[in-house]
């Protein structure tokens, strides 16, 4: 690979065997939306890899919250060890695999370039090599250890589980109900 400078912003590929469980399947959505706003509060309101946020680039949002993991590769433990919050497009690198299944990975090119002073090449590379972690990874099952929320900050009381929590959670907005109009009085 070629020499680069520091890595500001790089893709992180979640196992296979650990898709659709993590902290927001693990926590109910109050306290998921806790998490999420300590992180954005700490974070100044801005992402914390390239100072952006989503309004300035087109979203409806500033900021995600996203997961730093550690992985045991030995004993296969899948452990949190930090929350960290982006913009939409650094979001969006650290899981390339869901842009490039969506066919929108030339933003995520334009992004690690922009932000690492990558070339095409570098990229190429740091992708590929993220791809073969993550094969070798997905052919594991994991224990999921995010013991960090029940400490401070967080103080979420987690509860125990033997097995991971496998699920989509679709999250609804709250909507806000127009007030009934009240008839004109003559």
């Amino acid at each position: 690979m070629p020499k680069t400078k520091k890595m500001l912003l790089t893709v992180e590929l979640v196992p296979k065997t650990c898709w659709w469980s993590s902290v927001r399947t693990s926590v109910k959505p109050v306290e998921w939306d806790k998490i999420r706003r300590i992180s954005y509060a700490a974070a100044g309101n801005k992402c914390e890899i390239c100072g952006g946020t989503g309004k300035k680039q087109g979203y409806k949002h500033d900021l995600e919250c996203h997961e730093i993991w550690e992985y045991d590769d030995k004993i296969h433990v899948q452990k949190l060890i930090g929350l960290i919050s982006l913009c939409p497009k650094c979001h969006l690198v650290k899981h390339i695999g869901r842009a490039m299944a969506m066919g929108i990975e030339g933003d995520c090119y334009k992004h690690l370039a922009s932000v690492n002073k990558w070339t095409r090449e570098q990229i190429d590379t740091h992708i590929a090599d993220s791809f073969v972690l993550y094969k070798q990874r997905s052919m594991h099952s994991w224990t999921l250890d995010i013991s960090i929320l029940s400490k401070e900050p967080y103080g979420i009381k987690l509860k125990t589980t033997k097995n991971r929590i496998f699920e989509v959670k679709k999250y609804k907005k709250k909507r806000k109900v127009p007030k009934k109009k009240r008839p004109i009085k003559k």
